[in-house]
């Protein structure tokens, strides 16, 4: 599974409802090679997914993106709703689902990950320190009404859910890293890396 092709009946979900409330700006549109770090991310998947949705509360914000924007359902619940809502309006099964500010993704994780699925009801990649990477990870539907309970239940961490279903974790090699973009340090070293 190495095209578009394979994933036009998979959903890729950016996660762009952060506050960035460690930046004196909204991180999503700083810039990389050109493009806000939105449209980076969005850039590396856009030819291989037959959908794409931004979960974002800010419809006019991402418009210049050529994909759906879904709000959250209820507001202030974090990702979790993020990715409850987006999946929601998914037209598919299988949901990859990543936060936009994780600027370089791993292709062959990301189809690892997606080839993996067919047998569970997720997969999520786990680091070097034994922590669940949530936001870099393939959900399906069928979570969906379990992870609202959690959510009408005051839950909203994404952990917490997992031990409802039959998730299967990849353990990341030495090699592989996911980098978020958390602050404005995060993002001028990241700069330098690249350039």
């Amino acid at each position: 599974m190495r095209n578009k092709a394979d994933l036009k009946n998979i959903t890729a979900i950016i996660l762009a409802g952060g506050k960035s409330a460690r930046m004196d700006d909204d991180k999503l549109l700083l810039p990389i090679n050109g493009f806000p770090m939105i449209q980076h991310v969005y850039n590396q998947i856009k030819n291989y997914f037959g959908e794409i949705i931004i979960s974002s509360n800010s419809i006019s914000k991402y418009s210049f993106l050529d994909a759906k924007i879904v709000k959250d359902k209820i507001l202030n619940c974090g990702p979790l709703m993020g990715i409850a809502s987006a999946m929601e309006h998914s037209s598919n099964d299988i949901n990859f689902v990543i936060a936009g500010d994780i600027p370089e993704i791993d292709l062959d994780l990301m189809f690892t990950m997606i080839n993996k699925c067919k047998d569970f009801d997720g997969v999520m990649p786990m680091n070097s320190k034994n922590q669940y990477e949530p936001l870099f990870a393939v959900y399906r539907k069928k979570m969906l009404k379990t992870i609202f309970n959690y959510i009408s239940n005051n839950e909203f961490k994404i952990i917490s859910i997992l031990k409802n279903f039959n998730i299967k974790c990849l353990k990341l090699k030495k090699n592989q890293k996911i980098l978020n973009i958390n602050s404005r340090i995060d993002y001028n070293n990241y700069i330098t890396e690249i350039t």
